[in-house]
């Protein structure tokens, strides 16, 4: 009789921890969705593109990001501290994973020169914890406010010579897929996800995790080299590309005829530094830099004295630092200030090697037709690009990084608009790509044009995506190729990966 008892307390103890969990997720499971999806205006960090009304949650585990998930039927997106420019980070009635609070760094191997860490850290922080061991990020991009899943999703790159793209530093990523499973993904494990999620731009999951390559923290000296346009090819191949000891380079294209340039390279280096910092302060800028932004943008004046005067007292000073420090910029540094009325603003283009002083010709033609407010123009390298599903980079090309003021009204966003279509139109004719992470007017057949493997990303997310959950601005507008005009040049379905 003791023994039936005993059985029936253990059932009656089994039922009521059985019920007692049942009731808190079904709790969460109510709570999350009956969230208000018109609770938070959001809007990238210019302000200039069109707000949505969403639901913003800050999730700070890994458990939290799948509970949401799962909990919900809905549309979601995704953003780190919204520098993504082209429409990635809404998406009206959306639920919001803000993950700028899911920052925590998971593991770090100094011999192995290895740190894993939460996609929603900064590069910045990753500095700070990295430089003390005087080790350096491999890959990042040109400033350190972004996020590394951020980073991931446009499959960034930065001014490193030999390097490429982000996703060629990267181990492996930790993903959640809108069915709420979790998979680790790598060149070898899981490698259609790998490749689709870095450089997917939000399309296919949640990146959580990343493990990021390390290398040292070398001092570096850099040199400069005025040239006009039509010289600087032969020079960057005979005196950067071929020159080993190059780590870092970038030249300044001037405005307003773009004739010359200011060839910057950081090379390695064993002399002494000239700057013991560290890393770099971001401090908050000045009341009246906004407004002397916006007067370089538009005066010829003052673009004569950036480039004659200014630039050259700036960078001809003898320099050497840690790599640290000269990759440990903000974004105000480069002028991205936004202002009641006006915003600097970024658009990429990439164009083959050969093709550099045609589209030179054609960007001036453009630029000055349409009385563009360009501020400058930043030239790098970048390899051929043998990763990611979207991959931008299929030859060698030039980057071209154009840097220009918009109005925050109507007529401003027109005339963008309107040499952006004929910047398209010239890149393609170079055989070149435009990059999808700012505001680029592009058809859908542009962007066929221009990533002809897009077919086989496109299908990785109806695979892995059915339901269209991860949406935002930038997939809406190519909604139909993503779940019905794309070709069909890649069958993965959900269930060949292997869930952790």
């Amino acid at each position: 009789m003791g023994f039936l008892k005993l059985i029936f307390q253990l059932v009656l103890v089994t039922i009521i921890i059985v019920s007692v969990v049942a009731v808190y997720f079904s709790s969460q499971k109510k709570q999350f969705s009956t969230v208000d999806l018109n609770s938070y205006v959001e809007n990238d960090i210019t302000g200039t593109g069109p707000a949505a009304s969403l639901s913003k949650v800050k999730p700070v585990t890994e458990q939290e990001i799948i509970d949401l998930i799962t909990a919900t039927s809905g549309p979601v997106t995704v953003s780190g501290v919204h520098h993504s420019l082209g429409g990635q980070i809404t998406y009206e009635h959306s639920l919001f994973l803000d993950l700028s609070d899911f920052d925590e760094v998971l593991e770090f191997d100094t011999e192995k020169k290895l740190i894993t860490v939460q996609s929603g850290i900064s590069w910045s922080q990753i500095q700070q914890v990295i430089d003390p061991h005087n080790l350096s990020i491999k890959i990042m991009q040109d400033h350190n406010d972004y996020t590394v899943g951020g980073s991931l999703s446009v499959n960034a790159h930065g001014r490193y010579v030999s390097d490429g793209s982000i996703i060629n530093s990267v181990k492996s990523i930790r993903i959640v897929l809108p069915n709420g499973q979790i998979y680790d993904a790598s060149p070898d494990q899981n490698s259609a996800l790998f490749y689709g999620a870095i450089g997917g731009f939000g399309g296919v999951g949640v990146i959580v995790q990343a493990t990021l390559e390390l290398v040292d923290n070398i001092p570096l000296e850099r040199s400069i080299k005025t040239l006009s346009f039509n010289e600087f090819n032969n020079y960057f191949k005979g005196n950067v590309l071929n020159d080993d000891s190059v780590v870092l380079h970038q030249a300044i294209l001037y405005p307003p005829n773009f004739e010359s340039l200011l060839n910057i390279s950081w090379k390695k280096t064993d002399k002494p530094l000239t700057d013991d910092r560290r890393l770099q302060e971001n401090l908050d800028e000045p009341w009246w830099e906004s407004l002397l932004l916006t007067l370089r943008a538009k005066s010829t004046l003052l673009h004569r004295f950036q480039k004659n005067l200014f630039d050259p007292y700036l960078y001809g000073e003898e320099a050497v630092v840690t790599r640290n420090l000269e990759t440990s910029s903000s974004l105000r540094h480069a002028g991205f200030i936004a202002s009641d009325d006006s915003t600097m603003a970024m658009q990429e283009y990439l164009i083959p090697v050969n093709r550099f002083e045609i589209f030179v010709f054609n960007l001036r033609d453009i630029f000055s037709r349409h009385k563009a407010d360009i501020f400058k123009i930043l030239i790098s390298y970048l390899p051929q690009d043998h990763g990611g599903l979207l991959a931008g980079s299929t030859a060698h090309v030039y980057t071209f990084k154009i840097i220009y003021l918009q109005g925050k009204n109507q007529q401003s966003h027109d005339q963008v608009e309107s040499w952006t279509n004929e910047l398209v139109r010239a890149s393609t004719e170079s055989n070149g790509v435009h990059i999808l992470p700012y505001y680029v007017h592009d058809s859908t057949q542009q962007l066929y044009n221009a990533y002809p493997s897009s077919g086989k990303f496109f299908e990785l997310k109806k695979n892995v995506d059915p339901n269209d959950r991860f949406r935002n601005l930038f997939w809406e507008q190519h909604h139909q190729a993503v779940y019905a005009g794309a070709q069909r040049q890649l069958n993965v379905p959900v269930n060949s990966f292997d869930q952790e």
